[in-house]
């Protein structure tokens, strides 16, 4: 089931940051096609039109900081599936 999540970040005077993500957690036993390893078991999918890289480098490290907590949750693997990043203003 698809969850959306909203980011929001005020900043002190320099502005703010504003995030929605829309994903995914699926449960696997192997490395989903199209996927990158986060960690062992812990994959992360883009949606098929693709996200900016660095935002790509900011989930993956957002992922493999609760490494812990998804390892504990999904033993088997599990896939993360990006369905949308969108910036707002």
């Amino acid at each position: 089931m698809k969850s959306r999540f909203a980011f929001r970040m005020r900043g002190n005077g320099l502005g703010c940051l504003a995030a929605d993500l829309e994903a995914e957690l699926r449960a696997v036993d192997a490395r989903p096609e199209h996927s990158t390893t986060v960690y062992g078991g812990i994959w992360l999918t883009l949606p098929p039109t693709g996200i900016y890289w660095k935002d790509f480098a900011w989930l993956a490290f957002g992922a493999s900081l609760m490494q812990r907590q998804l390892s504990e949750a999904y033993p088997g693997g599990v896939q993360i599936q990006v369905h949308n990043l969108v910036y707002r203003s």
